[in-house]
């Protein structure tokens, strides 16, 4: 959406439609590379200069249904090399860092590290 020089500024909303079928994927995708190094996809928050208010989160969110869907993170594979990282980072502050939290679904979710 645009700037605002007084008040808020309006959201930006990307979606298929509904369908009484199967909805349509929604796909961001960057350019393929014929040399040199792969472009990126950078999805970044808002920040606030507002020192008492908490910068924009990114949240991802799988489908609901009979059976939730799943998030996959998924690093590239390494063609003639090894595959790449799946880093998650939690961010640095001056009173202190920020916590990971990884856990299981409620019920009979498992929390598995291999």
């Amino acid at each position: 959406s645009g700037q605002s020089v007084i008040g808020d500024s309006g959201n930006l909303v990307l979606k298929s439609g509904f369908a009484e079928g199967s909805a349509g994927t929604v796909s961001i995708v960057s350019g393929i590379s014929k040399s040199g190094t792969g472009s990126d996809v950078v999805l970044t928050a808002g920040e606030t200069e507002d020192l008492s208010s908490v910068g924009g989160d990114v949240k991802t969110t799988a489908g609901t249904g009979g059976f939730g869907g799943n998030v996959v993170l998924e690093s590239g594979a390494g063609k003639s090399g090894s595959g790449g990282d799946v880093r998650v980072l939690a961010g640095t502050g001056t009173i202190g860092g920020g916590n990971v939290d990884v856990s299981a679904g409620a019920g009979s979710g498992e929390l598995v590290i291999s």
